[in-house]
């Protein structure tokens, strides 16, 4: 199997492309990413959108669409970004440092958008989409993408109903919040015990939540 190949600042004949594509607003008086985000943005929604018209068997428009939103996500973008050592790259501002700012969903995610976009400017567009395909590789196989379009928690009661196990009981608190945005903490458990818990602005996101924490933790140990 081929090395995820990774964030590669050596590999641009344009050295101050790589700097801007890594470098956050914050940091004052220098290039920012932000005008590449954009169009990484959209290099990555037309290529995962091409990749997965191409899979057989073909899948529905709707279902199309759910799976390109997940995997084009923040989240996702930021995991990727993590996988491939974005992190440490990144040029941020005094402020952004100290709050960790190599470390935040958004900025990870941002970043990579525009690292694809510096790619297609120095390079070529057929390397950016390479390493879109490379890096969402295992994201984009068939069994990968039929857990895309069900739910945490459909997914976790089809895995245990598959081990013979007992369905999982969600338990809800209100700790906190207001009238306007209350706060819903979600709580899984399993064979009577507390598997994961999660907060959420409604119930129902934070048992979706809880019920994806649960399967990370189960998949991981299986």
């Amino acid at each position: 199997m081929m090395a995820t190949p990774r964030i590669d600042p050596a590999g641009f004949h344009n050295p101050a492309l790589f700097r801007q594509a890594v470098t956050h607003r914050s940091a004052e008086n220098l290039p920012h990413n932000e005008r590449l985000e954009f169009l990484g943005d959209a290099i990555l929604n037309t290529t995962i959108a091409e990749a997965l018209y191409r899979v057989e068997p073909p899948i529905a428009e709707g279902a199309m669409s759910r799976m390109r939103a997940q995997l084009v996500c923040r989240e996702t973008l930021a995991e990727i970004a993590r996988e491939v050592g974005m992190g440490p790259h990144l040029v941020l501002g005094p402020t952004e440092e100290h709050d960790k700012g190599r470390y935040k969903p958004s900025i990870l995610a941002d970043a990579l958008e525009a690292y694809l976009a510096a790619v297609r400017i120095d390079r070529d567009l057929a390397t950016a989409q390479g390493l879109i395909l490379a890096w969402w590789g295992e994201r984009l196989q068939p069994a990968a993408l039929a857990r895309l379009v069900k739910d945490p928690k459909t997914q976790l009661q089809e895995w245990l109903q598959g081990q013979g196990r007992p369905l999982p009981e969600y338990r809800i608190e209100q700790p906190g919040g207001s009238d306007h945005k209350p706060l819903f903490r979600a709580s899984v458990w399993i064979d009577g015990a507390e598997v994961a818990q999660a907060t959420a602005g409604s119930k129902r996101n934070a048992q979706q939540e809880a019920a994806r924490l649960a399967l990370e933790l189960i998949e991981g140990h299986s």
